[in-house]
C-alpha cells in the first residue's frame, strides 16, 4: 500500500526555529490519538440488510465491515511509520517498537460494534508485527451515557434537536428539496437499494431517506462499488450537501450564532480532555498525578473537529484522524503541541492540512506550518481550544438555550419531572452527565 509522506524532517526543524523561536531539540512526551471508525454496514437488526449492503450481489456486509478493519490496520500502520520517520523528534522513532503495554497504552472508544472493531484494528496496525498479534485493553462506556465520546449523548444535542424537531427538520426538509426538486429522484433511490418505500417517498422523512443513502453512498464508494447503485452514486454530491447540511445544524460551531456561542463547540469535551492528559504529563517525574501513558486513544463519536479549527464544507470522512503530540523544547524544557490529520481515502492514509492557528495573548499568530501539520507552543494551543468555549456555565455538553428550557420543562436540579418516558429519560440524563476523565 503506498502512503502520502507525512514528514519533512529537516523543513519542520527550520520551520520552528524560524517561526516559533524553539531553541533545539525537540522530545516527543505524549501521542493522543482521536479518531473515527472506518467504513461498516448497516447495523444487524436492519430491514433488508443485505440488500443494502449491496443492491448488484456483488459484496456483502461482511465484507464491508472487514474493508473498515483493513482501513484502521493501514491507519495504524501509517501511524507507527509516520513516527518511526520522524528523526528530528527525540524518541519519535523508537516510540511504538516496544510491544503494545496497556499499562503504557490507554484505549477508550464508544461501545458501538463498529467504533470498538476500529479501534482495535488501529492499535493492531500500529504494534502488531507479521508473526505477532496484540490484545488490547478498551475502556467503554454504553453509547446513551458516553458523555465524552458520542455526542448523542449530549443533551444539549439530543434534547434540543427533540424539543425543536419542527423547526430542525424544517431546515434540513429545504436542503433536501434545493438538491432534489424532483421528489421520484429520492423514491428511485430508495429503490434502488431497498429502503422503505414509504421513507423516500413521504415528504416529511425524506430528509431521513437522503441521511441513509448519503451512508450507503459512502460506504459503495469506499468498496469500489460504484456500479452497485448508479442512481444513487449519480447523485453522491448531492447527498453529501444534506449530510454536510445535518452536520452543520446538529454539531457545527459558528462563533456568529448566538446558541452556538452561549453552549460552545460540542467537540470541547474531548478537546479537553486532551488537555488534561497532557497537563498531567507535564508534572514531575514521582508525582502521584503524573500521566505515565506514552500513548491515549479515543474512538469517538463527536465532532472534536469544530474545537480544533477544522470544520469541513462536506460530510466527514471515513477513519478521521487527529493525532495531538506533546513536545518539550529540549534546551528551555518548553512545551508545544503538533497537531496532524488524515483520513481513510480509498482504503489509504493521506495526510490533510486545514486552517488551525494559534495566536498568543496579545493575538499573534504563533504557529509553524510544517509539512504535514502544526505546531505551536501549549500555552496558545490551550487558547485556541477554549476560544470556542461557551459563555454559558452548563458546558457544552448540558447547555440549553432559555426557550428549550421552558419547552421541556427540565432544570438540572430537583427531582425529575412527572412526564412521559421518552422525555424523563433524556431530562434525568442532563442531570448524570459527568465531567469524564481518562484513567491515567
Amino acid at each position: 500500500m503506498t502512503y502520502q509522506s507525512m514528514t519533512t524532517a529537516w523543513c519542520v526543524a527550520i520551520l520552528l526555529l524560524a517561526v516559533t523561536g524553539a531553541n533545539g531539540l525537540y522530545v516527543l512526551e505524549l501521542v493522543q490519538v482521536a479518531h473515527r471508525h472506518g467504513v461498516s454496514p448497516p447495523p444487524v437488526a436492519t430491514p433488508n440488510r443485505e440488500k443494502l449492503c449491496s443492491p448488484n450481489g456483488a459484496s456483502s456486509c461482511t465484507a464491508i465491515a472487514k474493508r473498515g478493519v483493513e482501513q484502521m490496520t493501514a491507519m495504524g500502520a501509517h501511524i507507527r511509520q509516520l513516527y518511526s520517520g520522524d528523526a528530528a523528534t527525540f524518541g519519535s522513532a523508537t516510540w511504538f517498537q516496544s510491544p503494545y503495554d496497556v499499562s503504557a497504552v490507554s484505549t477508550h472508544s464508544i461501545a458501538d460494534p463498529a467504533t470498538v472493531q476500529a479501534a482495535a484494528a488501529l492499535l493492531g496496525g500500529i504494534y502488531a508485527s507479521e508473526n505477532a498479534t496484540i490484545v488490547p485493553t478498551i475502556i467503554s462506556t454504553a453509547p446513551e451515557r458516553d458523555a465524552l465520546l458520542n455526542v448523542e449523548a449530549f443533551p444539549s444535542s439530543t434534547i434540543t434537536r427533540m424539543i425543536n424537531a419542527k423547526a430542525f427538520n424544517a431546515t434540513l426538509e429545504s436542503v433536501v428539496d434545493e438538491q432534489f426538486p424532483d421528489a421520484s429522484v429520492v423514491e428511485a433511490m430508495g429503490a434502488e437499494v431497498g429502503l422503505d418505500a414509504a421513507l423516500c417517498s413521504a415528504p416529511a422523512t425524506r430528509m431521513v431517506c437522503c441521511q441513509q443513502l448519503q451512508k450507503l453512498a459512502v460506504m459503495y464508494a469506499a468498496m469500489g462499488a460504484t456500479d452497485s447503485a448508479p442512481t444513487v452514486m449519480a447523485n453522491k454530491a448531492k447527498l453529501d450537501a444534506v449530510a454536510a447540511a445535518y452536520f452543520h445544524v446538529s454539531q457545527g460551531y459558528n462563533a456568529s450564532v448566538p446558541q452556538d456561542v452561549a453552549r460552545g463547540s460540542l467537540g470541547l469535551p474531548l478537546a479537553r480532555e486532551l488537555l488534561r492528559n497532557m497537563r498531567a504529563k507535564m508534572l514531575p517525574v514521582g508525582d502521584a498525578n503524573r500521566n505515565t501513558k506514552i500513548m491515549m486513544q479515543y474512538a469517538h463519536r463527536v465532532p472534536i473537529q469544530t474545537a480544533l479549527g477544522h470544520d469541513p464544507s462536506d460530510a466527514t470522512p471515513l477513519g478521521e484522524t487527529f493525532l495531538v503530540d506533546l513536545l518539550r523544547d529540549d534546551a528551555t524544557n518548553a512545551y508545544f503541541v503538533r497537531l496532524r490529520y488524515a483520513a481513510a481515502t480509498n482504503g489509504a492514509p493521506a495526510a490533510a492540512f486545514f486552517p488551525f492557528r494559534c495566536l498568543s495573548a496579545a493575538d499573534v499568530p504563533t504557529d509553524a506550518t510544517t509539512a504535514d501539520g502544526v505546531i505551536c507552543p501549549f500555552d496558545d494551543f490551550t487558547r485556541f481550544v477554549e476560544s470556542s468555549s461557551g459563555t454559558s456555565a452548563a458546558g457544552a455538553a448540558c447547555y440549553l438555550d432559555e426557550e428549550t428550557r421552558k419547552k421541556f420543562g427540565c432544570s438540572v436540579e430537583g427531582a425529575a419531572p412527572r412526564r412521559s418516558a421518552p422525555t424523563i429519560v433524556p431530562c434525568a440524563r442532563r442531570r448524570r452527565v459527568p465531567e469524564v476523565r481518562s484513567t491515567m
